[in-house]
């Protein structure tokens, strides 16, 4: 029996692949090994590695042909010539071929396989290979069994028996330790069990492989995991196709197994990938298209990444990529093309809030193909949306209705269940829960809450909400839980978030504020965390909700009485609602001027024309050219900024989310100081008083009513008196305060009570207006003058 290394070597020469194999196309013509004998006759080794290094002969056929003749010495001569994998391989196997001889079985079976794959006649191989030819269990046992195996393949046949006579092979193989026969056995199989969509037994075969080789080729085990992610995902195993497909890109070499892989990676896990993940992914997709140079793909991978970038929050990146891709489609695309640009560009902008974009690029859709508007499920989705977002819920009931009376093919299972979702989110906007429990019924009979992750989570989110609604809190907080467990099990922090606040809510309408608080801190975290950089020039958080999440958190530490938790609350939101509004004002606040004041505007209009060059690029190279400098300003600006975050740390603090600790801000005041904080809850007012000395929380009643003191004092009426509006201001909201003996007062206001003249209501107080005691902090710790 022949070594186990030398094995892989023989059967690489003597194994017949049917059909197609190229060491089975013809025999090996006399010639080659006549011209072999006569260059080294006339020049020795040397000129035999010469002509090796020339290429144009087939290194294994030549040898085999020099083999045959007896000539061992002018084969290896030929061996060693080869590059110097090739010639080690060689030079292995004319060691074994020097102790061994091949059977002549095999070698008289082969000649008439040969023969009759030259004249095409698959039966009579199949014919040849029956009987006892298979009884052997030795290298002509599996040779046989390969080259019978694909006779039947050519024929046509059922999978099963081809399948079974591979497994035959390759068992054969693994017991003499010929890896090479296995992996080729397998290989075969595997490609035979998915041609005919057999997933169960592709991957039954991958694992196999994996058992019996561990050291798999990279090429083989690159191309069975991949094989395998497919019929994973055939099976509907989501996460063990993802698994597989990811495998298979770690392993990728090639430039063309890499794109291949990322593209089945992010096809695969386009329900299960985290964000960050996919934005990894898909920059690494748009690096291997550029380096391709195919303008088409490129556009595309630029608004997939732009896409991936609005979800992960990088708004204005992610519009950008999207903006230049859509643009290259306008220019260069087809119908379709462009309809799909389009398409993606409004999903991204509803993502960022920004209806009337969307509603811009969903018109677009529609009218580049008119006839096809009405069919296309995604684009009647969106149209849906944006209605359940401003519009009444019984035009959303009719047009959902509408959308799911297309009926299949067209409008699939999930698309069933979305549109009920959303006739749910539009009866629950409107208040309307008996409507809302109607929808999720009917999303229910789809088989709403099955499916992938986000379609499970959309649905749990709406069932609980309108269990809120109608008062089923205990309903509420175990459907609000176990879709916050799925957030967080695929990293949907934005999700999570908005799961907390429904929470908080829910444990403080069951009127346990401790639980409550713990979920609003929970979701504040996350929100920090997102928070964490300097803003970018259009906002990016959902502000309604996040002021929900706030609230719950000041009314629950208000119940409970801590002071300390009740400011760190307070002083969070006012950090977030500040970087908000230097987001919104595209650096046009005075803050923003002093982050931004440094902008090189050259800089902005060279982005520009980048911008326009490459809109108006044609062909590939106009394309890379007009990439290039665009990437080339963008890294410019980006350097720019990061200057500007050094230069600028102080003013950086004042919107990052850091905020003060209460202690701190205690320690800062002298006697006769205080500092006041009024903050929203979900319907009251509450108000935190620090002293040098003591902290107190007070409630100062309902919202209504101060409110309502409000509006009477802001009048334009000049011949109003507003003594007594300000006299009621003074008893609601001064005199709970007990504020007696206070000299200097830092009042950090909530809403509308920033817009008042803070000095009518403390006349004999040296007041002062700041927006968070964490800015206050940071102007007293630099040095600034106390009172400015």
């Amino acid at each position: 029996m022949c070594r186990p290394r030398v094995a892989v070597l023989v059967l690489a020469c003597l194994l017949l692949a049917w059909p197609g194999s190229r060491a089975g196309a013809e025999e090996v013509p006399e010639a080659t090994a006549e011209r072999l004998l006569r260059v080294h006759a006339e020049g020795g080794a040397p000129a035999l590695a010469r002509l090796a290094a020339q290429g144009g002969t087939e290194p294994w056929r030549a040898l085999e042909a020099l083999v045959q003749r007896g000539e061992l010495e002018v084969a290896r001569a030929w061996a060693v010539g080869q590059p110097a994998p090739l010639a080690a391989k060689l030079g292995s196997y004319l060691d074994w071929r020097e102790q061994h001889a091949i059977p002549p079985a095999l070698t008289e079976a082969d000649r008439a396989i040969r023969e009759l794959a030259r004249r095409g006649d698959a039966q009579g191989a199949v014919d040849l290979l029956a009987g006892d030819r298979l009884a052997d269990e030795g290298v002509l046992g599996i040779v046989l069994r390969v080259q019978r195996a694909g006779a039947m393949e050519r024929l046509g046949g059922p999978p099963q028996p081809i399948l079974e006579t591979y497994r035959q092979a390759a068992e054969l193989a693994g017991r003499h330790g010929w890896t090479a026969a296995v992996v080729q056995a397998l290989g075969a199989a595997m490609r035979v069990a998915r041609q005919a969509r057999r997933p169960d037994d592709v991957l039954e075969l991958g694992v196999a492989l994996q058992q019996a080789v561990p050291d798999l080729p990279q090429r083989d085990h690159w191309l069975a995991r991949r094989r395998m992610a497919d019929a994973a995902h055939a099976l509907g195993r989501t996460t063990a196709a993802v698994e597989h497909a990811s495998a298979a890109l770690d392993l990728a070499s090639q430039p063309h197994e890499l794109r291949d892989s990322l593209y089945q990676v992010l096809l695969l896990g386009h329900d299960v990938l985290s964000l960050d993940r996919r934005r990894e992914l898909q920059s690494r997709l748009l690096e291997v298209e550029t380096e391709r140079g195919d303008a088409r793909r490129i556009a595309a991978a630029q608004v997939r990444l732009g896409s991936s970038e609005v979800l992960a929050g990088r708004w204005t990146a992610g519009a950008a990529r999207i903006e230049e891709g859509v643009a290259w489609f306008d220019a260069n695309g087809s119908p379709g093309e462009r309809r799909g640009a389009h398409k993606n560009a409004a999903v991204a902008a509803l993502e960022m809030q920004d209806d009337e974009r969307a509603a811009g690029h969903v018109a677009l859709v529609r009218a580049i193909d008119p006839s096809a508007a009405d069919r296309d499920v995604d684009l009647l989705v969106m149209e849906i949306l944006l209605e359940a977002r401003t519009g009444e819920a019984e035009t959303v009931r009719r047009l959902v209705d509408r959308t799911v009376a297309l009926g299949p093919p067209r409008v699939k299972a999930d698309d069933v269940r979305l549109l009920h979702d959303l006739a749910a989110l539009a009866a629950s906007r409107a208040g309307d829960v008996e409507g809302a429990m109607r929808s999720l019924a009917a999303g229910e009979q789809a088989g709403a809450g099955v499916g992938a992750p986000r379609d499970q989570l959309r649905h749990l989110s709406l069932q609980a909400v309108v269990a809120l609604q109608s008062g089923r809190v205990a309903e509420a907080i175990e459907l609000a839980e176990r879709a916050r467990a799925l957030a967080r099990r695929h990293a949907l922090t934005r999700a999570s978030s908005l799961l907390d606040t429904w929470l908080a809510l829910a444990w403080l309408r069951r009127g346990e504020p401790q639980r409550a608080l713990e979920c609003a801190e929970r979701g504040i975290g996350l929100v920090l965390a997102r928070s964490a950089s300097l803003p970018e020039r259009r906002g990016w958080l959902y502000r309604a909700k996040e002021t929900h999440l706030f609230r719950a958190g000041i009314e629950a530490a208000a119940r409970l009485g801590d002071a300390e938790r009740f400011f760190h609350v307070a002083e969070s939101a006012r950090a977030v609602a500040l970087r908000q509004r230097l987001a919104e004002a595209d650096g046009q606040l005075p803050l923003g001027d002093a982050v931004h004041a440094e902008q090189d505007e050259a800089l902005r209009r060279a982005e520009a024309d980048a911008v326009r060059a490459l809109r108006a690029a044609e062909g590939v190279d106009a394309t890379r050219a007009a990439l290039t400098a665009l990437d080339a300003v963008r890294d410019q600006r980006e350097a720019l900024d990061e200057r500007l975050r050094l230069a600028h740390a102080a003013a950086g603090q004042l919107v990052a989310p850091r905020v003060v600790e209460l202690a701190a801000v205690r320690a800062s005041l002298a006697p006769g100081e205080a500092q006041v904080h009024v903050a929203h809850g979900l319907d009251r007012l509450h108000a935190l008083v620090i002293t040098p000395d003591r902290v107190r929380l007070v409630d100062l009643g309902p919202e209504a009513g101060v409110g309502a003191q409000l509006d009477a004092l802001v009048v334009e009426d000049a011949q109003v008196d507003p003594t007594p509006a300000v006299t009621a201001l003074v008893k609601a909201i001064v005199e709970p305060l007990h504020l007696q003996g206070t000299r200097r007062l830092t009042l950090v206001p909530a809403g509308r009570l920033a817009l008042l003249p803070i000095a009518l209501l403390w006349p004999d107080v040296d007041v002062r207006v700041v927006p968070s005691s964490t800015i206050a902090h940071l102007i007293a710790s630099r040095g600034e003058a106390r009172g400015s």
